[in-house]
Formats: C-alpha cells, structure tokens, sequence
C-alpha cells in the first residue's frame, strides 16, 4: 500500500513538472516572451478510473466533453456581483477544437499589428487530464496607442472563475466517463516573465498587490462532489488574497453561486417552454437555459429552468427542465423544436 501510494505521488508530481514546462513553452507564442504573464490551471487524475478511447470526432471535440459554459456570482440578485470570466473581460469564447494525440486543444488569440499579445487555451487528453491556461503581454500597443502601450494588469477574478469552470468540467468528465467518485489534483500555477505585474481586484480602484518574475504554484486543490465545489472555489479565492497579504473579506463570506448552461439541445426545449410561459402569462422571462451547480441562493442568478434545491445535485442533465416542459407543452409546440434547434446550431 505504501508503495503504490508512493508510485502514485511520483506520478503526480511529474505529470505536474510536465506541464509547468510546457506552460513555459507556450509563453513563446507571444509578441514579446519576457515582458508577460498568465497562469494555468490543471486537473490532473490521481487514479486510472478515467480513460476515453478518443476525444475528438466528427471535426471537433465529442459534445459531452465539451468545457461547461459557467457563470459564478456571490449570491445577489445584482448582475455586477458575477465574477469576471475569460470570456466576459477577454471576449473569448473557445468553440473550434482541433485534434492532438489522444487529446484536444482549442485557443484564442488576440493580435496587435499582426501579432499575438494575448491568448488563452484549454485541452483535454483521453486519461482525463484537463487544463485551462491564459497568457498576455504586459504592455499592448493598440491603433491608437502605438507609441505609448496600454500596461495591462492581472485580473484577481479571472482565476477565480477559471478553476470554477475547470472543476465543473472535471465533474462532468468523470460523470461521462461512469467514474464518478474518480479523484483529481488540481493545481493553479502563475507565471510572470516581466520584473513586475499588477493584481487589480474586482473594480479598477483596487490593487491587490504586485508579483515580481517568478513562478508561484498553489497548494493543490480536490474535486469534490458538485455540492461541495463552491467551497474549494472560495478557499482558493482566500488563498489568493492571502497570498498577497489580502484579507478577502466579505467575499468569502457571500455564499457562491455557481449556475452551468444546459446542453444545446435542451436549451432549444427551454426556450419553447419560455414560449409557451408568456403566452400563458402575459410578460416574458429570460430563459438562457442554465441550472444551478451549486452554492448559496440556488435562485439568485435567475438564468433559466433549475434544479428544485432538494435534488440531487450530481444529475445535471437538464431532466428537470425537460419534464417541465414536457408536463405543460402543448403537441403543437413540439413542431417548433426543429427549428429552435437549428436557430441556435444544433443539428
């Protein structure tokens, strides 16, 4: 028993060294490599129970596999209390995969005259192991500012965000992968190549604190049940703030809400019901097909059909939503659901 749990740590802690060194290689794909920052986050397997033949098919990643679209707000009904994402604060949206060896990559460049000073990347490999990364230039010279760069800063919130989306996805690979109770490591690296990068917090007006040249790893970090996943986003929300001799506050002490999107093709079926809702009473509602994963006022991020608060949290295949709609819609509706599908690409 010693030995294999010896084993296991060695395997860990290299697969962890494998990818702080090709997170270093990706730094190279920027305009300018030693006046830079970003940061990883990656979960990898501590077991064998997770194990996919491909990942990729048809043109693009298997649709079951594909990174949860995340929102993640502290509990009030007031939409600025959602935390920056990548997407939101980048614009960057990650929908074209391309193949690797029993692995998966998609990325997101912006350029400045032609080159890149911002990306970000994801991928997923067939043993389970999924990484988020992003990475910018620390001045960017745009149109208008070709001869006096804009300094950019590194977003306390984006991090926040990123290991929320990446332990949900962790989540639904091993519930896809019928391993549920399969263990991960998770592990946020930051690396700074310039002498110096800012850390804004969540409005311009603050600074964290500043990061000097240096690679800085984070204790790792469990993927708990769906229940419990909010919690270990504020504990590294904690342990980020603290890093810089921060006390977070009253951040840790709003409860998370963590709300996932449904599956395409149940969103289509969410937003006939959200039809046949406004004809039944008279006022619209904003269905954007989303249940709550977990954390705090299930109902503070009104987003679209939800879980009730007494299921079960692991089953978040939009059946909820679906038997909703299927107790109330008329057999007329049901014709519309061809063409819903296809207004938003689903085939």
């Amino acid at each position: 028993m010693t030995l294999n749990l010896a084993r296991g740590t060695e395997r860990l802690e290299r697969r962890l060294r494998e990818r702080s060194r090709k997170f270093g290689e990706e730094f190279k794909r920027l305009e300018a490599p030693d006046d830079a920052f970003g940061f990883r986050i990656t979960a990898v397997p501590v077991g064998d129970d997770i194990r996919f033949g491909s990942v990729y098919s048809r043109g693009n990643l298997i649709e079951e596999l594909r990174p949860p679209e995340v929102e993640i707000g502290r509990g009030s009904n007031d939409p600025d209390s959602r935390l920056r994402t990548i997407r939101s604060l980048h614009a960057m949206h990650f929908h074209d995969w391309r193949p690797m060896l029993r692995a998966a990559r998609v990325e997101e460049r912006h350029r400045a005259h032609q080159r890149v000073v911002r990306y970000a990347y994801a991928e997923i490999y067939a043993e389970g192991l999924l990484e988020w990364g992003f990475l910018s230039n620390r001045l960017i010279s745009g149109f208008h500012t070709r001869d006096n760069p804009v300094e950019m800063s590194l977003d306390s919130e984006t991090p926040v965000s990123s290991l929320a989306r990446l332990l949900v996805w962790a989540d639904n690979v091993r519930q896809h992968a019928t391993a549920p109770g399969a263990e991960y490591a998770v592990q946020p690296q930051f690396r700074i190549t310039s002498d110096r990068v800012d850390v804004g917090g969540n409005d311009d007006t603050i600074v964290l604190g500043t990061i000097k040249r240096s690679d800085t790893d984070f204790p790792l970090y469990p993927v708990e049940a769906p229940s419990e996943i909010d919690k270990t986003v504020s504990q590294f929300e904690g342990d980020f703030w603290n890093y810089f001799g921060q006390d977070p506050g009253w951040r840790l002490q709003e409860p998370l809400v963590i709300v996932q999107a449904l599956p395409r093709w149940l969103q289509a079926l969410a937003q006939v019901y959200a039809e046949l809702a406004d004809t039944q009473t008279g006022y619209r509602r904003n269905w954007a097909g989303a249940i709550p994963v977990t954390g705090g006022n299930s109902q503070a991020i009104d987003r679209g059909p939800k879980l009730p608060q007494h299921a079960d949290p692991g089953r978040q295949s939009g059946a909820y939503a679906l038997v909703r709609f299927l107790r109330h819609a008329p057999l007329g509706h049901f014709w519309s659901i061809p063409a819903r599908c296809a207004s938003i690409g689903v085939e």
